[in-house]
């Protein structure tokens, strides 16, 4: 226990700090009613440092690997790894969107631009390379190069999400060992945070599963190492069942008590996550859950600030947009 009481307080009581300049409720959804783009990027600019050559998404991109450098410079090894690791994240997005270049398929919407990364190589640009073999030629040596040397589906023939599903996968087996490097009391923290950050991405890995038509097995195959919110075998089971879709729903419905996600099952698990990270921060300081939740805090910040914007780029009223939001019940 002594141990544990020194290796967090300076950490904590940062991550604390930081945690105050967070976005409150009630200013997103001011926000929200602001009732054009242009006039919710005003009231973002008094909060967001400068960088005014940069896109405004790209901007909330930069904050958050600032605000994310502030807690690593607090944090002793290997907590300071793991969320390098963790931080690593858009770079395997931005890996994502060059593959479904290289397979003809357009990139997600949400990132017209490539995403900052933190301490990580740079990539080719789309028209130095022809093939995804060429792309795994220009990676540094490692579990993503080795996953698209390993059988590379081809352009027309393959569907991108499995590839996307296996970079993704890749990414959290790789947080999994940095976890598991931790002390044991760590390791217990981060798995309970991350576990759930995870079954985000473990739905949208089912999802693009049932988009590409992968069988039953290559979905679960690539299912993240830290989701424990979904059992696999239960999925197993739906999956197979006469009516996946329907059986699916129940079961995610089951694994976000007290929400009524309807058909957005994400945005019910980015609700819970958010809920459980807040009552991270009133825990006591003796592990790094303080400084784990204020990191994922500000992602989930980041993302909702995305929803308003891209809500009112489409004319969304306020009520239109507060059920995107993860710290607002729609």
């Amino acid at each position: 226990m002594i141990g544990r009481l020194l290796t967090y307080p300076y950490g904590n009581a940062r991550s604390r700090a930081l945690a105050t300049r967070l976005f409150r409720p009630e200013e997103l959804a001011e926000m929200a009613a602001a009732g054009s783009r242009k006039a919710a990027i005003a009231l973002l600019d008094r909060r967001l440092p400068g960088n005014e050559p940069f896109a405004t998404e790209q901007r909330l991109q930069l904050d958050f690997l600032h605000f994310a450098r502030l807690i690593l410079r607090t944090l002793p090894e290997p907590a300071a790894e793991l969320l390098r690791t963790y931080l690593r994240r858009n770079w395997v997005e931005n890996l994502q969107s060059l593959c479904r270049i290289v397979l003809g398929a357009p990139p997600p919407a949400i990132f017209p631009q490539p995403l900052p990364v933190l301490d990580s190589p740079p990539l080719p640009e789309p028209g130095e390379i022809a093939n995804l073999r060429d792309l795994a030629a220009r990676l540094p040596a490692g579990p993503y190069r080795e996953l698209l040397y390993a059988n590379p589906p081809s352009p027309g023939k393959d569907h991108p999400g499995r590839l996307e599903n296996g970079l993704i996968r890749t990414y959290w087996q790789m947080v999994a060992s940095a976890i598991e490097r931790l002390p044991a009391f760590d390791r217990a923290a981060a798995g309970e945070i991350l576990g759930l950050r995870a079954a985000i991405d473990a739905l949208r890995i089912l999802q693009r599963g049932r988009d590409a038509d992968l069988d039953t097995e290559r979905i679960l195959g690539a299912w993240p190492a830290p989701a424990r919110l979904l059992d696999p075998e239960r999925l197993r089971r739906a999956l197979r069942s006469a009516d996946p879709g329907d059986a699916l729903r129940n079961l995610l419905r089951r694994a976000v008590p007290g929400e009524e996600p309807g058909e957005d099952l994400e945005m019910a698990l980015r609700r819970r996550l958010y809920r459980e990270l807040r009552r991270q921060l009133v825990s006591a300081p003796f592990d790094i859950s303080i400084p784990l939740a204020t990191l994922l805090l500000k992602e989930l910040e980041v993302m909702d600030l995305q929803g308003i914007l891209g809500g009112l780029r489409y004319g969304l009223p306020p009520d239109g947009i507060k059920p995107f939001l993860s710290s607002l019940k729609g």
